[in-house]
């Protein structure tokens, strides 16, 4: 008789994916697409294209001063959910729920004779 062990782990949390990848390209393209949505101004894109680098590992003063003000303006907006409706409920937590981990270790024995 042989006996097959085996752990399993079980992780409850909530994932979420697709964290940034390329600052280079994903930045512009966030801010021609809050244009193009009419969540921003043409003159606000316009001015982080113009103002800022990218590129560069540290932003100039203009390019966050511009920026800032954009981000001002999106704090109370849900940038993964432009269309959805503001959520008032009162039940609702301000504090994410901590994950929980669980492990169970199962045995499993087989004949093999």
């Amino acid at each position: 008789m042989v006996l097959s062990c085996a752990i399993f782990i079980f992780f409850n949390f909530m994932q979420i994916g697709n964290a940034v990848i390329n600052d280079q390209t994903d930045s512009p393209a966030m801010y021609d697409y809050l244009a193009s949505h009419a969540i921003i101004s043409d003159e606000a894109a316009y001015d982080i294209k113009s103002v800022c680098d990218f590129s560069s590992d540290k932003l100039s003063k203009e390019c966050n001063a511009v920026a800032d003000e954009v981000n001002e303006d999106l704090a109370f907006i849900n940038l993964y959910n432009i269309y959805a409706p503001v959520c008032k409920n009162d039940n609702l937590t301000t504090r994410p729920k901590k994950y929980s981990v669980s492990f169970k270790f199962h045995c499993f024995s087989t004949n093999l004779g």
